[in-house]
């Protein structure tokens, strides 16, 4: 991945560039006790302060390259930076609206046969652009039976759209945290327990990890780890949680041996 070149930050002079430097601009806004939900000025409120500066980088670096000011080797790190950007508000918006739903209508369940895999591999052709820019490994491992292959795996009931939206976000969010030439493992398995019989899915990443009394706290509403350097509004992993205990399952989160942290989920598989 290339570095931030002298020659586009002396470029670039909107305000995209400097909002990460004001004081405690969004902690007023993010605080839980200021409301339990997002209410329609509230989701407004919120994506008008968390992407005001990620489309100033858009626009500034897309006018630079209609200019021809984004010349070698100046424009990877711009077309990097708007893609980034453009991901990032996408992951906002998707997030803040399914929140806002939850919300007022609870989580949404359309219950469908389909693979896991298939969820996976969705996630992964739509993010594959950032694994490429960060130069960030991902691996997929489907543990079904005894050959460990997808084609093995069953086919179960569960909503195809909220369980993908899970994925994504715990995908996302290891991408966040690795570092260059790291790599993320997303693992299916299929186990049971007391005679029953669950999917489990993890994603593993290479990441600073997550201190060890924030384990169960992220996963609370508004709330995020105090190791996140990027600016968060703190309801994505709340919002996996719901989807997941909508499916009867759990989710968690645990520190690696070495490095990183892994998120797993579990849910019975309904025929």
């Amino acid at each position: 991945m290339s570095k931030k070149p002298p020659s586009c930050e002396e470029k670039i002079t909107t305000d995209a560039l400097k909002e990460d430097k004001k004081p405690n601009a969004p902690e007023a806004e993010k605080s839980p006790e200021r409301m339990l939900l997002l209410d329609h000025a509230t989701l407004v409120s919120v994506l008008s302060h968390e992407t005001n500066g990620k489309m100033s980088s858009i626009v500034g670096f897309a006018e630079m390259g209609l200019k021809g000011k984004c010349d070698n080797p100046d424009h990877e790190f711009c077309f990097e930076t708007i893609l980034k950007s453009v991901s990032a508000i996408s992951i906002l918006i998707q997030n803040l609206l399914l929140h806002a739903k939850i919300g007022t209508e609870g989580v949404p369940i359309n219950m469908k046969l389909g693979m896991l895999s298939n969820e996976i591999n969705k996630v992964w052709n739509e993010l594959l652009p950032l694994f490429t820019t960060k130069s960030v490994h991902f691996m997929r491992n489907f543990e079904v039976g005894r050959k460990h292959h997808y084609k093995n795996e069953p086919m179960f009931n569960f909503d195809p759209d909220t369980l993908e939206w899970v994925i994504r976000n715990l995908i996302h969010n290891a991408l966040k945290f690795s570092p260059e030439e790291g790599t993320i493992t997303a693992t299916v398995r299929f186990i049971k327990q007391d005679g029953e019989e669950y999917a489990e899915v993890s994603v593993a990443d290479e990441g600073v990890g997550i201190p060890e009394d924030e384990l169960e706290l992220i996963f609370e509403q508004f709330k995020k780890s105090s190791r996140t350097t990027e600016k968060s509004f703190g309801v994505g992993l709340n919002i996996c949680k719901k989807v997941i205990e909508a499916h009867n399952g759990t989710i968690k989160a645990t520190n690696n041996k070495e490095k990183g942290s892994t998120f797993t989920f579990t849910i019975p598989l309904l025929p």
